[in-house]
């Protein structure tokens, strides 16, 4: 079930949401570990830029073009192709990097995201990414088998409540306690959410608390 859906579902949508909220919650407390592998933004458009510049002008020097007519025909500065032509290696043209901490691919919201989604529904790169977060990160791993769980259960079947009891006891023994506070609230308005899970056109108003 993905995400959207899986947080406006079981009767008013209000355990859906709970759900999305805990979930992210859990992803900002382990960040520490995730984002020690989280890959970082791959070279910017700036990069790119500059070594078409530096190509295009040492092209036109080589062919025996002047300074100043390279300048017009790639509508540059004179002192634009002046710095590029006296670099050999467009690499000497990038700018020393700031210090300033280089912001990850992904974000605690989209990974949050990621993990709240039906894996049929993400694309190839999305997957890796979620594969190789997850398997650095045991509580991150726990969490998605948790989302997995909780996210069969929303399609009302016969059954589902006593899968529900068996999930919560799993959730209570794992290090995850923002995920608690979800499973105490599901428990504490147990007689809606059961019926909410079983029955197949349930419009139950309940809502659960949560902790």
């Amino acid at each position: 079930m993905p995400c959207r859906m899986l947080c406006r579902s079981a009767t008013d949508g209000t355990w859906g949401r709970i759900l999305c909220d805990k979930v992210l919650a859990e992803v900002r407390s382990h960040s520490a570990c995730w984002a020690t592998v989280n890959p970082p933004r791959p070279a910017g458009v700036r990069e790119q830029s500059t070594r078409e510049r530096w190509q295009q002008i040492h092209d036109l020097l080589n062919k025996g073009v002047g300074l100043m007519e390279c300048a017009r025909r790639l509508n540059l500065s004179l002192n634009t192709v002046k710095r590029y032509a006296r670099t050999r290696e467009p690499e000497a043209l990038r700018r020393a990097p700031r210090f300033r901490p280089q912001r990850p691919v992904i974000t605690p919201r989209r990974l949050a995201r990621l993990l709240l989604a039906h894996p049929d529904r993400l694309r190839e790169s999305d997957t890796q990414l979620v594969q190789d977060l997850t398997a650095a990160c045991p509580e991150l791993a726990e969490l998605a088998r948790h989302v997995r769980d909780f996210a069969e259960l929303l399609t009302p079947t016969a059954g589902n409540d006593t899968k529900l009891t068996t999930s919560i006891t799993t959730v209570r023994a794992a290090d995850l306690p923002h995920l608690h506070g979800f499973a105490n609230g599901l428990e504490l308005d147990r007689d809606a959410v059961n019926a909410a899970l079983t029955l197949q056109h349930h419009r139950a108003h309940h809502c659960p608390s949560s902790t």
